[in-house]
């Protein structure tokens, strides 16, 4: 199966799921494939490699088939989406070309619910746990070595991108299957402990430390995403009434216990 195909349903269900005040004609959309040579096999390493992808990749094509619809493709790439949201509107950066459109709201904080800069992260983070679930569901069942460290890093990338969501949004919709019905909200809070949760029941069935291949998350990526969760500072930790713990989180290593210590914790010992 090709990805236009698996792009048009996951679009399709990220539609019907994730995007909550608007009405659209349901029943006119047609998700199926009319290339004859397109058949609905799944592959399931192109389709992990895909996970990975949509880390960095805005398509399938230089600028001719984006994930997601928007006027410049190149902005729905996640790590400039969560750049332009997290950076814009600080100190540590201004963008030359205030004339571009969505700009001037980030620089002066003047941006609001609506604003498609927001949308176009909020849409990626979406898009982008639709394809873990959908490629969690297909490999279900399956318990050979390949699909079991897959399903982890697969777990892993969800909770994630769960993470940017949390942080980002506060509260957001909640799967953790393909599905077109509309999910239930989940709270920061609940949030929070789904993802703490995730990382600690994975971390077993990753790759050991500098072990996995190159670019693909290992045992150290838990520990390295919960030493991000709101355990002192920052919104997310306003959000679920986690202010003031900042402990470090450990994971397991033999006779030893690896640790990652929260950034503002760790530059207050050293300041």
């Amino acid at each position: 199966m090709k990805f236009k195909y698996i792009k048009s349903i996951v679009s399709a269900a990220l539609f019907l799921s994730l995007t909550t005040g608007m009405t659209s004609c349901i029943n006119d959309l047609d998700i199926s494939p009319i290339d004859p040579q397109m058949t609905a096999t799944f592959d399931q390493d192109m389709y992990f490699t895909k996970l990975y992808a949509s880390l960095g990749l805005t398509g399938q094509k230089l600028s001719e088939d984006p994930d997601i619809a928007v006027k410049d493709e190149g902005q729905s790439c996640f790590y400039r989406a969560l750049f332009t949201n997290n950076e814009y509107g600080t100190d540590e950066m201004i963008w030359t070309w205030q004339e571009n459109a969505g700009i001037p709201e980030l620089t002066y904080m003047r941006w609001n619910s609506s604003h498609q800069q927001t949308e176009i992260l909020y849409n990626r983070l979406a898009y982008n746990i639709t394809l873990c679930n959908f490629f969690l569901d297909q490999i279900a069942g399956k318990e050979d070595a390949t699909s079991v460290q897959q399903r982890a890093e697969a777990r892993f990338l969800r909770s994630l991108f769960y993470y940017y969501l949390m942080d980002t949004f506060g509260k957001a919709p909640f799967t953790e299957h393909f599905s077109k019905e509309n999910p239930p909200q989940k709270t920061a809070s609940e949030l929070f402990a789904y993802i703490e949760s995730e990382l600690e029941s994975i971390e077993n069935d990753m790759s050991e430390p500098r072990q996995a291949p190159f670019g693909r998350a290992d045992k150290d990526a838990p520990g390295a995403a919960a030493a991000r969760r709101p355990r002192g500072h920052g919104p997310a930790a306003i959000r679920t009434g986690a202010r003031g713990q900042g402990r470090a989180y450990c994971l397991p290593r033999g006779a030893q216990a690896f640790c990652m210590v929260p950034a503002r914790r760790a530059a207050q010992r050293i300041l």
